[in-house]
């Protein structure tokens, strides 16, 4: 079925799970999202999501890029050149989110969370230049998911939340 997000065609409470991965970044509203997933998900059942972090130093370090040295590079190119090489793909827009807010949307929402992680070391630019090395190190700084301060390193945050009913 395609659907919008926002407004599934389908009963209250119809599933016993939703999962969510790629698609909460990309929606307008995280409000209105989980207040659909509350719709559709039974009492007891999951919701999991996964969304890219906003607090993420590799979030940090590839909007630094993108926006700054990537202008620069441009009014470079342009003006050494005349001309600056446009990609193929169209942009979209994707909002990375911070945890914390999300945890309280979901609670607000009438969902428990039960377990989360930040995961995904990757860092940037690193991945861009060099992905063999990346993909290495995020091997290596997996182990480091359930430590306080190391896990805020993960680019993604991965979220499992039980619809409560008083």
């Amino acid at each position: 079925t395609v659907a919008d997000a926002d407004s599934l065609p389908f009963c209250d409470q119809t599933f016993d799970a939703v999962i969510a991965m790629g698609v909460l970044e990309y929606l307008p509203s995280v409000t209105h999202f989980v207040d659909e997933m509350r719709r559709v998900v039974r009492p007891g059942g999951a919701l999991v999501v996964s969304v890219p972090s906003r607090i993420s130093p590799n979030h940090v370090a590839a909007t630094v890029l993108d926006v700054y040295v990537a202008a620069l590079y441009r009014a470079i190119r342009r003006r050494v050149t005349g001309t600056v090489r446009r990609g193929g793909i169209p942009g979209h827009v994707s909002l990375p989110v911070v945890p914390w807010p999300l945890d309280r949307v979901l609670n607000r929402s009438g969902f428990k969370k039960e377990e989360s992680v930040l995961t995904g070391f990757i860092f940037c630019p690193l991945e861009r230049c060099f992905p063999g090395i990346s993909r290495i190190l995020a091997r290596r700084f997996a182990r480091f998911e359930r430590w306080p301060l190391l896990r805020l390193l993960g680019r993604q945050y991965l979220v499992c939340a039980r619809r409560v009913d008083a």
